[in-house]
């Protein structure tokens, strides 16, 4: 087996009225598959820090970090993903489609029908538990 490298991505899990956001990815390599979203930890930063960063870049949202919800570890074609979710909560703004191609507030026992990242996966299926 290959020696892939390892990357410490958080996501964040966000209520309002009893539903979740997720989003639609843009890039190339994942487009149009559905993330909860957020991003890669940076060399010495907390997965609070990273997750509150990147909601702020990709959202343009004001966020606190609550619990962790729930962790990943799953192996891509060419790297090796530690996904670990957490509860975080808007303290500022309205989410903006700034690098994703669409955002949705769904019902979690409707997410079943949107094309998740294998990574995300397991907490589409946690979240409906």
């Amino acid at each position: 087996m290959k020696n892939l490298s390892i990357k410490r991505v958080c996501c964040a899990i966000i209520f309002r009225n009893n539903k979740v956001l997720i989003g639609k990815r843009s890039d190339e390599k994942f487009k149009g598959l559905w993330e909860f979203p957020g991003g890669k930890v940076n060399n010495g930063e907390s997965d609070k820090k990273c997750l509150e960063r990147e909601l702020k870049e990709e959202l343009g949202i004001k966020t606190s970090t609550g619990e962790m919800f729930f962790e990943v570890k799953h192996d891509y074609h060419d790297f090796r993903i530690h996904l670990i979710s957490y509860y975080s909560k808007i303290i500022k703004g309205e989410p903006k489609k700034i690098e994703h191609l669409e955002l949705k507030w769904v019902d979690i026992n409707l997410l079943h029908n949107y094309k998740f990242l294998e990574a995300d996966k397991p907490i589409v299926k946690k979240l409906q538990n």
